[in-house]
């Protein structure tokens, strides 16, 4: 297990000078599997093929065009770029903190308890002087947001990049997390904790003792697990990711285009609000069944979590994004946007997602 963690520790530190420095190339070259970014502090993307499926393994959906979606869940570095310039919250309580502290602690665990505190709090700090901050760096996914707090960020990166960037709809992500599969989760009939970042503990003789697998109990840095065949990370587990859509108890009088559905939004059963949203992916808390490709939470939009985080996406139909600049309602449009509403903080905001 220490092994494990130090190997991860290891990635972190060799990552974390590399972040940022993707190959671009035509943003608006459609064949997919493509890798671009759209500036030198945008999220890396990645073109998605179009294709049909069974969304919830019922709902015919098919998606006309490709589209592009973010190699990663977007990172404490690309939130703190937005946040320095001013489009994004400053006080998002990023666990990439808890994370390391936690690495260190787990790996000088046998060591003499004042030198393996001195280390903790010295190693962020030498490195820092040696150009490299762990932190405010990080390839850790971002946490603590709200929905809100994720169009902000999608506001920001649509004025630096001259894209309109967006949240995945739920058919979206669903698909690009089956990524051409019909089983539970893209690895197969079956998910491991070598797969994905979540509880992966196996009582295999049902005594009550777990035989194998692994639970971490905090969030992973990006790109730490293999892809799917889409070339995409981290669909299942590491945390829960905002889609678009508002939601409805069932599939009955969805869009069978692969768009947002925001109209007519329902309550979910642990809400007295129909202001929630979509989450799609498990996180690293939970267990193999809610992470499955065609499961589902709902989250109120003002709520934040350190279990949830989010992706981006944006068209490569041209003049599709055009029409969407020029049509948005009540969108933000640059960096001095605001957002209706309070953020909560407190006993309701640290309430974890339901599970539909």
């Amino acid at each position: 297990m220490k092994t494990d963690r130090l190997l991860i520790l290891l990635y972190v530190l060799t990552v974390t000078p590399l972040w940022g420095q993707s190959f671009q190339q035509d943003a608006d070259d459609t064949e997919p599997g493509r890798r671009f970014k759209d500036c030198e502090i945008c999220p890396d993307m990645i073109v998605i093929p179009a294709g049909s499926f069974a969304m919830g393994g019922s709902h015919e959906v098919s998606l006309p065009r490709p589209f592009a979606v973010g190699v990663y869940e977007v990172t404490v570095r690309e939130w703190n770029w937005c946040a320095t310039t001013g489009g994004c919250r400053a006080d998002v309580r990023t666990e990439a903190v808890v994370a390391l502290g936690q690495w260190f602690e787990d790996l000088f665990e046998d060591e003499d308890s004042d030198t393996a505190l001195g280390l903790l709090f010295l190693m962020p700090d030498l490195l820092k002087r040696q150009g490299l901050d762990l932190i405010s760096e990080s390839p850790y996914p971002v946490t603590n947001v709200s929905w809100h707090d994720a169009q902000l960020f999608i506001a920001w990166v649509s004025e630096r990049s001259g894209r309109q960037y967006r949240l995945l709809s739920s058919a979206e992500w669903e698909y690009v997390a089956r990524s051409g599969t019909t089983t539970p989760w893209h690895t197969g009939e079956t998910l491991l904790s070598t797969h994905a970042n979540f509880d992966g503990r196996i009582d295999a003789d049902g005594d009550g003792e777990f035989d194998s697998g692994v639970f971490y109990n905090r969030i992973q840095p990006v790109g730490l697990y293999n892809p799917n065949s889409f070339g995409v990370f981290d669909m299942h587990g590491n945390v829960w990711e905002w889609t678009e859509d508002c939601y409805h108890h069932n599939y009955i009088g969805a869009p069978a285009n692969g768009t947002a559905w925001t109209e007519d939004c329902q309550a979910s059963s642990d809400s007295d609000t129909a202001d929630v949203r979509i989450l799609r992916g498990g996180s690293y808390t939970d267990r193999a069944e809610s992470l499955r490709s065609s499961n589902r939470a709902s989250y109120k939009t003002y709520l934040s979590h350190d279990s949830v985080g989010f992706r981006v996406a944006r068209d490569l139909d041209l003049a599709r994004e055009w029409a969407q600049w020029k049509g948005a309602e009540a969108a933000p449009t640059g960096l001095s946007a605001t957002i209706s509403g309070t953020i909560t903080f407190g006993a309701e905001a640290r309430r974890a997602p339901a599970v539909l």
